[in-house]
């Protein structure tokens, strides 16, 4: 749900792009802002509290002066809808649609959703209110497509991230691709017999990731690697415990494991140090995503990069060029753009001594003296 500052601060821009005041007029106060857009006071305190941060307005005790004059006015704001984990992890995805934004001269509302119960509380109310348009990271499993149908059903754009489902307007990585790099990269450092870690397969990302596993792992002869696969029931430390154990009693051969997240190696990874294991001369790992804790780790994570940055800013101009395509584009038309993921080595992959086996064997065949 937006909150009410966001929404005082919307109704304090409208109210300046009207009057366009010059530079140090003086502006209504905070207690006529509340009468005049009829909002709570603690709401109107702390959206002009940010207007303020952001240069738009000037406070001198309890007074209120104009900023600097607001640009003319551009393309409508739009809102972005992304759930808080994304936020805790990379601050790419907002920065980009603000960036985008104010390149427009316009601005980006963000939602932030905890789970996908809240959500599809906020698509709801969106729908309601026909926003102008919206870039949309899902939260939940069915990624609300049900509802996503109706915003277009109705002529409201909107771009979906990450996940790639139904036929919308979608920017997201090629997550199978991604999967297939970390398999290759973990096959040339001679690791044979490898594992992947999942969370619940729920997501069209995940389900993507997990068969680009599977198909590289076929590929490269592994068919037994191809099916040791485990899913993580959550991100706690028991469930990182369990799963370590799963692994070493199921497939106590594995010397390299793949996850489906950075957030799932790095869990594990801890666990196998707390119980005595050497990452990665004992187990080597590769995550996904290359989240900001993955380069700080001991060791660093090796992981798949998707830029964050790059998707948030391609989607939220694509949703402008919907916005103000002249005459607008047909929304059945779908735009769908699957980028590049990269392979980041680091630290916690290392050679396997199994794979120079064979030469060694053959240099001490040679260096024997005939009797």
């Amino acid at each position: 749900m937006t909150a009410h500052y966001q929404i005082a601060m919307e109704r304090i821009r409208a109210y300046l792009l009207d009057q366009q005041p010059l530079r140090d007029t003086r502006l209504p106060s905070e207690r006529d802002f509340e009468q005049l857009l009829g909002i709570t006071r603690p709401a109107v305190n702390k959206a002009i509290a940010c207007l303020v941060a952001a240069g738009v307005l000037r406070r001198e005790g309890y007074k209120l002066y104009a900023g600097a004059p607001p640009p003319l006015p551009g393309p409508p704001p739009v809102h972005v809808l992304i759930p808080r984990g994304i936020m805790v992890n990379q601050l790419g995805p907002l920065e980009a649609a603000h960036d985008v934004a104010r390149e427009r001269l316009s601005h980006a509302i963000p939602v932030l959703t905890r789970d996908a119960a809240d959500e599809r509380e906020a698509l709801v109310r969106l729908l309601r209110e026909k926003i102008n348009g919206f870039v949309i990271w899902p939260n939940g499993p069915d990624c609300n497509v049900d509802l996503l149908t109706q915003f277009r059903q109705q002529g409201t754009p909107f771009v979906v991230c990450d996940q790639d489902v139904d036929d919308f307007d979608f920017v997201g990585i090629d997550n199978e691709l991604g999967a297939a790099l970390a398999v290759r990269h973990l096959v040339a450092q001679g690791h044979r017999n490898l594992a992947y870690l999942t969370r619940p397969r729920t997501l069209p990302s995940l389900v993507r990731r997990c068969a680009g596993y599977r198909n590289a792992c076929q590929v490269a002869g592994l068919q037994a690697a191809a099916d040791q696969v485990i899913d993580v029931a959550s991100f706690s430390e028991a469930h990182s415990v369990e799963s370590l154990a799963a692994m070493r009693k199921r497939y106590p051969k594995a010397t390299a494991f793949v996850a489906s997240n950075d957030i799932i190696a790095l869990q594990v990874i801890a666990t196998a140090q707390a119980a005595g294991l050497r990452i990665p001369k004992d187990l080597s790992a590769v995550g996904f995503d290359d989240i900001a804790a993955a380069a700080q780790a001991t060791p660093p994570l090796t992981t798949i990069r998707q830029d964050f940055y790059e998707i948030g800013y391609l989607a939220t101009e694509l949703l402008y060029q919907r916005l103000t395509a002249t005459p607008p584009r047909d929304p059945l038309q779908s735009v769908r753009m699957r980028l590049q993921p990269r392979l980041i080595s680091r630290g916690s992959v290392r050679a396997n001594a199994s794979k120079f086996l064979p030469l060694l064997q053959q240099k001490e065949h040679f260096s024997q003296k005939p009797q």
